[in-house]
């Protein structure tokens, strides 16, 4: 009887998806967690005449949360996509012939974001 007790309970402690902490069941480590809430946003690159600027790197900065930031490539189109936690954002276009930056924008579920960019000046 002891042994039959001991296999049951050693294949009960190894049974896959489950791990026992405190008799309490809890979902192993591997299970899947839900991903976070994620705000879509899709934008567009244009320069001052309002034609597409395709190949231009653009950064999603956080303004108040400290973070990564999030870059994205616009396509031949000048699209490019994001999948970002809501929060309140500022997009810079990094190109080595252009600038550009929208202000402060607030992402909550989706946005659409016109980013309009010009050659660099020098005043002096």
């Amino acid at each position: 009887m002891r042994r039959a007790s001991l296999v049951f309970l050693c294949g009960l402690l190894a049974a896959p998806g489950l791990a026992i902490a405190g008799g309490l069941r809890r979902p192993a480590a591997s299970a899947e967690l839900p991903a976070p809430e994620r705000a879509r946003v899709t934008g567009r690159v244009i320069d001052g005449d309002g034609k597409a600027v395709g190949g231009v790197t653009v950064v999603a900065s956080a303004t108040r949360a400290k973070g990564p930031l999030r870059r994205a490539q616009s396509d031949r189109d000048g699209q490019f996509h994001f999948a970002l936690p809501p929060g309140e954002y500022v997009f810079l276009a990094l190109d080595r012939a252009l600038a550009g930056a929208t202000p402060a924008m607030t992402v909550a579920r989706a946005l659409d974001v016109v980013l309009l960019v010009s050659a660099p000046t020098l005043d002096g």
